[in-house]
């Protein structure tokens, strides 16, 4: 009930819950509420005094204002990737634009959502339409650097899909645009939220395997001549540096640096098995990590295998990532099966954007010099292997 600017919650103690979200009228302001053991609480959030009875407890009353969001380019990306995880974040974020080269294929992408967005007919119409608050960039990844300091220009904030750009040369470009803009700029690298690396990382650090020393990284999948990704009119003839080996290698690279902190130089060789590809599309790279540690990557998407390895070697034991929901840490004490939630690493993203975007956390996982990192070790590799000499990654930074 209302009464002079406060009002009183109560719930039964038999009531099953385990945490939920109040909204107050249709300010946008909503209370988010954890269950707790207690009988009675009075407290007072900024104008509002609550009384909860048995389980419940305020913990904050927080602006749940929901992000416009503008999308350019409406292929695979943002079909398949962004919208889904968008949609199960619909309190936060609402999309209200679309653009793309091909305005059929935006117009599809608007009758997938509700309420439907409006489509544009160009970039440019979208960043003076005063539709939106910021800018998702899902391009051909050449285009990427274009499209961010354009969205720069006109001070949005943006989430660009990884890589940042073709090539290292492209990527130092987004960098300084970032480092002189006070605008958000998060390159959308899905793999830096898929917690089973997390925990890998957390597990070495807690001295589980000793001093990790080696790691062994597989990535052997075959991309057939009909796959989505394969008959992208861009991949086909690719702008960006490899082909597939930059555009998936990037992920990898992501994961890896996750775990194990950054690679200090790369020793590489190469191989063409199937020219639809249109590039390179398998590598073997030797790592020296800045930690002493030695690495073993081996990409390669002309063949395929059932067996993809990924294990961090350590003096007392080692770890290993079966999938992103299972991991097996096997050491002096014990062998233990560590199983993890299944998860939406695109849902992780947006919720880290937007908490970065309301001023609760700084942008870490989506920073754009750790994507340009990611790249880096790519070039370094295809550098490596082209020249037969050990590459330095810093050299590119």
């Amino acid at each position: 009930s209302n009464i002079s600017n406060a009002f009183t919650i109560v719930l039964p103690s038999n009531l099953a819950f385990s945490n939920f979200t109040l909204q107050l009228s249709n300010s946008g302001e909503h209370l988010k509420v954890l269950p707790v053991l207690t009988d009675e609480i009075m407290c007072s959030v900024e104008s509002l005094n609550l009384k909860f009875h048995t389980y419940i407890m305020v913990l904050e009353v927080i602006n749940m204002k929901k992000i416009r969001l503008g999308i350019v380019g409406t292929g695979i990306a943002a079909r398949v990737l962004h919208l889904p995880a968008l949609k199960e974040l619909n309190e936060k974020f609402e999309i209200t634009a679309l653009a793309s080269r091909t305005r059929p294929k935006a117009e599809k992408l608007a009758d997938m959502i509700e309420p439907r967005p409006t489509v544009l007919d160009n970039y440019e119409e979208l960043l003076n339409s005063d539709l939106i608050d910021v800018v998702d960039i899902t391009v051909p990844i050449h285009l990427n650097p274009e499209f961010t300091n354009k969205a720069l220009d006109y001070n949005y904030d943006v989430i660009c899909e990884k890589p940042l750009g073709a090539n290292m040369n492209q990527a130092r470009q987004v960098l300084t645009s970032a480092k002189n803009s006070e605008r958000i700029v998060y390159i959308a690298e899905n793999f830096r939220h898929i917690k089973a690396f997390k925990k890998t990382k957390e597990l070495i650090e807690s001295g589980e395997i000793g001093d990790p020393s080696l790691l062994i990284w597989h990535e052997v999948r075959l991309a057939g001549k009909d796959a989505k990704y394969v008959n992208t009119e861009w991949r086909k003839d690719p702008k960006h540096i490899g082909g597939f080996i930059s555009d998936g290698g990037v992920h990898h690279i992501a994961a890896i640096r996750r775990i194990m902190g950054d690679i200090k130089s790369v020793t590489a060789i190469k191989k063409t098995v199937r020219t639809y590809l249109g590039s390179t599309d398998t590598l073997i790279a030797n790592f020296v990590f800045e930690n002493g540690a030695l690495g073993n990557y081996t990409v390669s998407f002309g063949l395929d295998t059932k067996q993809n390895p990924k294990k961090v070697i350590g003096t007392k034991g080692e770890i290993a990532l079966e999938n992103n929901e299972k991991l097996i840490l096997n050491n002096e004490k014990c062998e233990d099966t560590i199983n993890l939630p299944k998860e939406s690493s695109y849902r992780n993203e947006f919720n880290d954007f937007y908490d970065i975007y309301v001023g609760k956390k700084e942008n870490n996982l989506g920073n754009v010099l750790e994507a340009t990192k990611d790249l880096a070790v790519i070039e370094a590799a295809l550098l490596s292997a082209k020249s037969s000499r050990e590459f330095d990654v810093k050299d590119l930074l």
